[in-house]
């Protein structure tokens, strides 16, 4: 968990103070609602702003990964382009 705090100028005082609480918890989506799998320390009613990342496990994502290599693959482990290595080793 990071603590940031920052000031927007030293003459301007406590008021236009920043102070803002950055933290990673995993969670669970159900039912149309995140669900964190730990509490988290925060007064009820707290607006927060929530990236979301998948987590391995993710059978759509790991099949676009590999789906994507493939494809690369193709396009540079070619017999094309060996004469382009033969023209530049020249």
């Amino acid at each position: 968990m990071a603590l940031q705090l920052g000031f927007t100028s030293p003459k301007a005082g406590i008021s236009s103070m920043l102070c803002t609480m950055q933290t990673d918890v995993d969670a669970i989506y159900e039912n149309g609602l995140l669900r964190p799998l730990k509490p988290l320390p925060l007064a009820e009613n707290t607006r927060v702003r929530i990236s979301v990342e998948t987590l391995e496990g993710d059978n759509e994502r790991v099949a676009w990964l590999a789906q994507s290599e493939r494809r690369l693959r193709e396009v540079w482990e070619n017999e094309a382009d060996d004469v382009f290595n033969e023209l530049l080793a020249r």
